[in-house]
């Protein structure tokens, strides 16, 4: 991991994102606590506490992680994106999406399952989530190369693989 500080004199640090690519800074309060994609983590200020839970229920899985990653403020937490973000702070408003384009959500975020038709399809076909309730989340564009994962598939990979 790398520390950055402002150059003597006022100056800033300079990034750039790679092509396509842009950033995408939250800022929370003292209280407020973040679930986020590790992977897509950028940088964070020196008042962020990061800490990761375990969870093995069956509606987690659903979003392909049994690890997930919480930021406490009060400070700034950077991500990159792949393509141009969408922030959603109302979950009456917002469509389903593939967990794979989740970058962060508010730590008291409830999503439901989507499913393309029958009962069958929550073992056979690939999941969306739809927030209920979100204090806000990030969700970052499609790419091209990834679909949605077989819901079953990952139910059994990640209980009976050791990797």
């Amino acid at each position: 991991m790398n520390s950055y500080s402002r150059p003597v004199g006022g100056s800033s640090v300079d990034f750039r994102a790679a092509e396509g690519h842009s950033f995408v800074e939250v800022q929370l309060n003292e209280g407020e606590t973040l679930v986020f994609n590790y992977r897509k983590l950028l940088g964070f200020s020196g008042g962020i506490r990061l800490h990761t839970t375990v969870s093995l229920s069956l509606a987690t899985m659903s979003m392909n992680r049994l690890l997930f990653n919480l930021a406490s403020g009060p400070g700034r937490i950077v991500f990159e994106v792949t393509g141009v973000p969408e922030l959603h702070l109302d979950a009456a408003k917002s469509k389903s999406f593939a967990p794979s384009r989740l970058i962060a959500w508010s730590a008291d975020s409830e999503f439901e399952i989507e499913v393309r038709t029958g009962t069958l399809d929550y073992y056979l076909s690939s999941v969306y989530l739809k927030p209920v309730a979100t204090k806000g989340l990030v969700i970052d564009a499609d790419e091209l190369s990834k679909s949605a994962p077989n819901f079953m598939w990952e139910v059994i990979r990640k209980v009976y693989s050791p990797l």
